[in-house]
Formats: C-alpha cells, structure tokens, sequence
C-alpha cells in the first residue's frame, strides 16, 4: 500500500470517529463528578437550611446514636462436628458453659427422662471431652468455673463446688439470684427480691458467709430484673428494667462505699432487660430485644463514655429472637441468637458471619485467653462449640 494512499484512510477514519463522538456527545468522567459534586452542594444547602430553622424555633438537636450499616457475611472457613458417648437416658438440652482457662471448664444442662434435673459436666482439656454428668440440686441457668475447684451454678438458685464439679451443695439465699460474679477471692451475688429494688451480696469464694448486703434502690426500682457485669476487679456495671425505660450504672469499687453512675439506656425501648456486655466501667455493648430499624436489623450499639453518647451498628437482621452480645474490647463483639453467630472488629460498623449455626447462647471468653478461645453452646441440639482464632469451628454433640 502506498504511503498516499494510507495517510487517506487514516484521514477517513478520523473524520468518522470525530462524526460520531459529536452525534453521541458521552460527557467525559469528569463532567459526571463536577455534575454529582453540584448535586450534593445543592443537598447539603437543603439541609442547612431546615437545620437552621429548627435553631432558630427553639429546638435542640443533640446527636446520641451514630449510625452505621453492614454489607459484610461471610462464614467460618471450617466447621466441624463429632458426636459424644451418650451420658444417660431421656434428652439433653444445654444452657451455660463456663471455662477457668483454656483447659480447666464445665457444661451446665438440663437432663430430662420422666423428671428433669440439672446436670454438670466437666473438661480438662479445653472441651474436647466431657466427663461425667452430675446432679445439681436446684434449678440454675448459668455455671461459673472459677478455678482451683470451685465452680458456681446460679439464677434462680445457687450451689457450689469446691472438687471441680463432683459434689455439689445448695446454698440458701434469701431472694432470687440474678447473676454472680467471682474476682480477687470474693463472690458477688445479685438479688431481685419480690417487691424490692435488687441487692447485692458479698462474701469469701467458698461462699459459707456473708458479709452482708448493699441496697441497689438508688439504681434499680422495685420488681426489676437486673444483671451484674464486672469487667474489672475493681469496677461494677449494673442493668437492669422494670416499668420504665432500661438503665445502665457503674461503680468503681475501692475502700469506701461505691458511688454509682446511672443513666437510663434511652435507645432500648421499656420492658425486657436488654443484653450488655461490659469491657470496662466505661465501656459496654448493648443489643435490644425488639428494637429494629426499618430494615429489620437488631439494634446493637457501643459506649466508651458511660452511656453519654453510643454508636451503632446494623447486624444482619435478627429474625423477631433476642441477640446477645459479648464484647472483647470496645471494637470486638459477637452477637447470638438469631440465624447465626456473628462478629465485627471495627466497633459495629461491619459485621460478619463467624458461625452459621441457629439459637446459639451467649459466648463464653475466659479471662486471660486473649479472646482467642471462645465456647459457645447450643442448646436444642445439645452441641457446645469452640475456637481459637476463629477460622475453625468443632463442635461436640452430647446425648
């Protein structure tokens, strides 16, 4: 082909792509930006506006919840299962588990033939296997293994046991325990008694006395269910709900009598007791029963500043059942209760899938692990299960 000749077509072509960029006119990349940018101005001057006449009617508008929304589910990588030797006649429904270490733990259940009691079992070896069951005289929905042999089943009753779960023996309490906590050699029990405002018990970790009582009327109403949360040796959060809105206070204990910090839990509406999960006496998660946003997501929310302010997240949504969150740190949580186990590690702004198995407890991390071993039962299928990392999953079926 001759030089003249090309330079020809070249020339024809030009002039066909110039014909065609005109009669299509696509504006450039940067014309769509300048045309959003202008858009968003003109949104934001909108909006101003209406804020300032609000001002200027007398309104104050005061931020409490920040909001964030979740795209992120992603399961387990690996999940696993084995099947335990069978422990008795009848079925088994799970409730608690409880571990002093990464090694030394108990499961509490509910074994049920022509009557139903409550059984513990123990592991030394992390949950791989379960001894034998043992009867637990009362009726318990939490066990505690405190360490050195001594392991607490609570709410309503209490017992203990001083030979790692082997014996057992009821002890007598003058009201319903709510909760207990056991730290520095000391077990504090939370009362509800009927037609009160709750107290709070103290005394030894072989709990054969009492060092008597403090009154939580300044914090808590009469009737009120409540939970106890000590994030710390030397600091105490109390939840509880009655009639009225929930309410969320926090002590720090020391010599003198503590002087708490109360303030009502404004985002969950009034009745059931919502779930928090304290990292410090500052800092807790909170998840409320029934309370969704249009979307259908739980509302699940974190303070750093004693309930002064709180930032949500938006879970998958929770399907009409109770979430219970467990917190690690003021940006770690897990949430149970719905369709599945599910995490975040940025404060609740994502949230994922860290196991998908349906109406699993709340998880249970025991001090000093790191947040690295996890256990978490599920009661109607009788399967307890563990992790360390997170990336896998076994889970140990009981009969």
């Amino acid at each position: 082909m001759s030089d003249e000749l090309e330079d020809a077509m070249s020339e024809a072509l030009g002039r066909v792509r110039r014909d065609v960029e005109a009669a299509v006119r696509i504006p450039p990349y940067e014309l769509v930006l300048r045309r959003h940018r202008r858009r968003r101005r003109r949104a934001a001057g909108a909006g101003g506006v209406a804020l300032a006449a609000l001002v200027a009617a007398g309104f104050a508008i005061t931020p409490a919840l920040t909001s964030h929304r979740t795209t992120s589910v992603t399961p387990a990588t690996d999940v696993r299962v084995s099947l335990a030797p069978p422990q008795g006649a009848g079925t088994l429904s799970l409730s608690d588990v409880s571990f002093a270490d990464a090694a030394q733990g108990a499961l509490l259940g509910r074994r049920c033939t022509a009557t139903c009691h409550d059984v513990v079992s123990a592991s030394s070896d992390g949950g791989q296997h379960y001894g034998a069951e043992v009867t637990v005289p009362g009726g318990h929905r939490y066990v505690a293994v405190v360490g050195d042999g001594m392991e607490l089943a609570y709410a309503p009753d209490l017992a203990v046991s001083s030979d790692r779960g082997a014996t057992w023996t009821a002890l007598g309490v003058p009201a319903p325990v709510a909760d207990v906590s056991v730290s520095g050699g000391t077990v504090l029990v939370l009362l509800t008694p009927a037609g009160a405002p709750a107290q709070l018990w103290s005394g030894p970790l072989d709990a054969t006395s009492w060092a008597g009582y403090t009154d939580l009327g300044a914090v808590t109403g009469s009737d009120d269910t409540a939970r106890l949360l000590r994030p710390a040796t030397s600091s105490l959060v109390v939840v509880s709900s009655g009639s009225g809105a929930p309410r969320v206070a926090s002590a720090t204990l020391g010599p003198a009598a503590p002087r708490w910090r109360s303030s009502p839990l404004a985002l969950c509406g009034a009745g059931a007791l919502p779930s928090v999960s304290a990292v410090s006496a500052t800092t807790w998660w909170v998840a409320c029963e029934g309370q969704q946003d249009p979307d259908g997501a739980e509302t699940v929310a974190v303070t750093t500043d004693a309930g002064e302010t709180y930032t949500s997240g938006a879970p998958p949504a929770a399907g009409g059942t109770q979430q219970q969150v467990t917190a690690l740190s003021p940006g770690v949580a897990y949430l149970s209760g719905g369709p599945a186990l599910l995490v975040t590690t940025d404060g609740g702004r994502m949230w994922s899938v860290a196991l998908k198995e349906p109406g699993l407890a709340t998880p249970h991390v025991p001090a000093g692990v790191g947040g690295q071993d996890i256990w978490v039962v599920q009661p109607g299928a009788a399967t307890v299960w563990r992790t360390t990392g997170g990336g896998t999953w076994t889970g140990l079926r009981l009969r």
